[in-house]
C-alpha cells in the first residue's frame, strides 16, 4: 500500500514553516516598535504549541508508521500504546494552540475597535468580548477534558487498561463544531466595521482581504 507519510510530513513542514516566518516577522516588527501586546504573546504561545504538534506528527511517521496501511506495519509497532500516546499529545496541544491563535486574533479585533464611535462598533467590541469569554471557556474545558478524557489518565494510550473513557466520537464532533462556528464568527464579525472604516483607513481594505482569506 501507499505510504502517505512523507506526502503528510511535507504539508505539515511547508505550512509549519510559512506560520513560523510570520509569526517570527510580526513579532520582531512589534518588538522593534514596542508596540507588542498579550495578542502577540497569545500568538507566540499558538506557534510553540502548533510546533509541539508538528513535533508529534514527525515522530508517529518517522518512528511508528503514520501514513501506511495498518496491516503494512510490524505487529510490535500495532501493539506499542506510543502511537497513541503522541495522538494524545497532539489532541491535547490542539486546544491549546486553536486557543491560543483565536484569542491573539480576537484581541487584535478589540484593539482595533477600541474607539467605539458608533453604535456599529460598539456591537462590533461587544460581540468581540462575548467570543472571547466563549473561545476561552470551551477550548479551556475541552484542553482538560482532552488531558483527562479518561480514567485513569494512561488509559489514553493504554486502551487494555482496565478503567473508563468518554464518549471520544461525540467529543470530536463537538469540538469540530464549535471550530467551524467559531471561525465563522472570527472572521465575519469584524466585516461590517471595517467596511466602514475603510473610507477614511484605505489600510483596512487589505486587512479585510487577509481575513477573508481564511474563508479558503
Amino acid at each position: 500500500m501507499e505510504n502517505r507519510g512523507s506526502i503528510l510530513t511535507s504539508n505539515v513542514l511547508v505550512f509549519g514553516i510559512a506560520a513560523l516566518c510570520f509569526v517570527v516577522l510580526r513579532i520582531t516588527f512589534r518588538v522593534y516598535t514596542r508596540k507588542t501586546s498579550a495578542s502577540d504573546c497569545f500568538l507566540a504561545i499558538a506557534m510553540v504549541s502548533s510546533i509541539a504538534q508538528d513535533a508529534f506528527h514527525a515522530v508517529c511517521v518517522l518512528n511508528w508508521g503514520y501514513g501506511r496501511h495498518k496491516a503494512d506495519l510490524p505487529s510490535a509497532v500495532r501493539s506499542s500504546p506510543e502511537p497513541l500516546k503522541l495522538l494524545w499529545l497532539n489532541q491535547v496541544f490542539f486546544k491549546l494552540t486553536t486557543l491560543s491563535a483565536k484569542v491573539s486574533i480576537l484581541l487584535v479585533y478589540y484593539h482595533l475597535f477600541k474607539r467605539a464611535n458608533s453604535k456599529l462598533i460598539r456591537a462590533t467590541r461587544m460581540i468581540t468580548s462575548g467570543l472571547i469569554v466563549l473561545v476561552v471557556g470551551y477550548y479551556l474545558a475541552a484542553f482538560l477534558v482532552s488531558i483527562f478524557q479518561c480514567t485513569p489518565v494512561s488509559k489514553s494510550w493504554s486502551r487494555k487498561q482496565p478503567g473508563t473513557c468518554i464518549d471520544l466520537d461525540r467529543f470530536r464532533y463537538y469540538t469540530a463544531a464549535v471550530n467551524i462556528i467559531t471561525s465563522v464568527f472570527l472572521i465575519a464579525t469584524p466585516l461590517p466595521a471595517l467596511s466602514k472604516m475603510r473610507q477614511s483607513r484605505p489600510e483596512v481594505t487589505e486587512l479585510m482581504g487577509l481575513i477573508l482569506l481564511g474563508l479558503v
